[in-house]
This record gives C-alpha cells, sequence and structure tokens, in this order.
C-alpha cells in the first residue's frame, strides 16, 4: 500500500492537535477531508495549505446525536474512500460533577465517546471489507490516572483507550491498525475551554506542542504497540499509579485538582 495516497479524514481539525496533524499528513502526501463544526475555520485552514485542492471539509457538530452518520453519508455522497480515520475531536469539563450542567455533560459523552465509538464503527467496516485501514483514536494519558473534578472527562478517556485496544485486536486481522495516540498537557485551545482554572495543575512549563504531539501520532501508526505516549515523562506518568491503591492515588488527585478547581 502506498502510504503517500491514503485518504484521510481528522476530526476537530481547526486547532491544537487536529490542525497539526492535518499538517503532518499533508506534508506527507496525503489527501485531507477535515471535520469541525466551525465553517469558517475550516475555509481557513484549507486556504493555508499550498493546493488547496487536496483537501476537502465537511462541518458536521460531532456533539450532536446522529453526527457520525451524517459525515459518514457525506463521504459517501462525495465517493470518498478513508483510508486513515483521525478521531481527534474532543471538549472537557472541570469542577464538581453534580454542578456541570446536564447537557454539557451530554455533550461530552457524545462528543468524546459515542461519536468517536460510532465513527470507528462506520468506517472501519468500510476498512474490513477493503483489507486495509487505520484508524488513529486521541486519547490522553488521562486514561491512566484518576482525576476527582474531572469525572466524566477522564473516564471517556479511559474509554478511548480500552476500546481502541480492543477494537485493534479485532480488526487486526482484516488488515486494519488501530492505534491510541495518549499525550499529556499539551499547548492547545484545551485549557481556556475548559476553563482558566486548569492552567494552575497543568503548568505550561509541562506542555509539549501539539506539534510534537502530531508527529508521534502520525509516526504510530505505523509502528508496532497499541498505544502511543509522547515523552518519557509522560509515560513515566502514566506507570506510578498502577504500583498504588485506588484510594491512595484518588486521595491524591483529589488534592493536586482541588488546588486547581479553587485557584
Amino acid at each position: 500500500m502506498n502510504k503517500g495516497n491514503l485518504t484521510v479524514l481528522i476530526t476537530g481539525a481547526t486547532s491544537g492537535i487536529g490542525l497539526e496533524l492535518a499538517k503532518v499528513f499533508y506534508e506527507q502526501g496525503h489527501p485531507l477531508v477535515l471535520v469541525s463544526r466551525n465553517p469558517q475555520k475550516l475555509r481557513q485552514v484549507r486556504a493555508g495549505f499550498s493546493d488547496p485542492s487536496r483537501v476537502e471539509i465537511l462541518t458536521q457538530d460531532l456533539s450532536e446525536p446522529n453526527a457520525a452518520l451524517e459525515v459518514f453519508k457525506k463521504c459517501q455522497e462525495m465517493n470518498l474512500t478513508i483510508d486513515v480515520l483521525v478521531n481527534n475531536a474532543g471538549m472537557g469539563k472541570m469542577g464538581e460533577h453534580v454542578d456541570i450542567s446536564p447537557a454539557s455533560t451530554k455533550d461530552m459523552i457524545q462528543l468524546n465517546v459515542l461519536s468517536l465509538t460510532l465513527l470507528s464503527a462506520l468506517f472501519g467496516a468500510e476498512m474490513k471489507k477493503m483489507g486495509r485501514g487505520y484508524i488513529l483514536n486521541v486519547g490522553s494519558t488521562a486514561g491512566f490516572l484518576l482525576a476527582p473534578y474531572m469525572a466524566t472527562y477522564i473516564a471517556s478517556k479511559h474509554f478511548i483507550k480500552s476500546f481502541s485496544i480492543s477494537i485493534a485486536k479485532e480488526l487486526e486481522d482484516h488488515g486494519v491498525i488501530v492505534r491510541c495516540l495518549c499525550p499529556g498537557p499539551t499547548e492547545t485551545s484545551f485549557f481556556e475551554k475548559t476553563g482558566k482554572e486548569a492552567k494552575f495543575f497543568f503548568s505550561p512549563r509541562l506542555r509539549a506542542s501539539a506539534e510534537q504531539v502530531a508527529q508521534q501520532g502520525y509516526y504510530s501508526l505505523f509502528r508496532r504497540g497499541y498505544i502511543c505516549i509522547p515523552d518519557w515523562r509522560n509515560y513515566l506518568m502514566t506507570l506510578l499509579p498502577r504500583f498504588f491503591p485506588y484510594s491512595l492515588n484518588a486521595w491524591v488527585a483529589k488534592r493536586l485538582m482541588r488546588k486547581s478547581v479553587s485557584n
């Protein structure tokens, strides 16, 4: 398979890791299909590439029900064969679970879990028929940790990690490769969207660049292993909780996260 001719669909592609992934895939010669809820930003991103004709854009809010099916249908209507699916879109909310609005919690689960799961099923089924394909799910080192005050977000990242490994085993006999990219704190708009309080715990000095994360995510698709954790410090952070009981992990996490919420 000529990896330079693979058509790549990327969700959440107008900023942060998603945008940097789009740049990396484009530089490697891949045609792109970029998905976002913001049509103006999509047009701006497409115009930024040297050959915009190699970039298709789809406007879709993946926090809405049936959004995944709409994206799949649009690709079929445009006669697009998706060889690489990158599930990058996601969101987080910080605070006590009972204080976060039910609408925000629902949107978070829809975007982080349901849309990712359904896109993987719809495009994964097509890849299985073709006998080839790649799926890259963007999770987080949060998927290895506990974090009171970000309960739903953390749970969604645990889901992405476990889900990715499970379907990787299901699809590997059909020529479809599934990887999960689990970055640590990264310099993106996530912290502004989550809330300014998060900056206390996730110091800017500890954040990786979105470009670095995207580079490692791209190459992880073509290497062995189901999980890619950029930076050895992030990898170490995911290992440490394994040596301590849940009660201690939760106690430490609560103290650290509560400072972020109250700061």
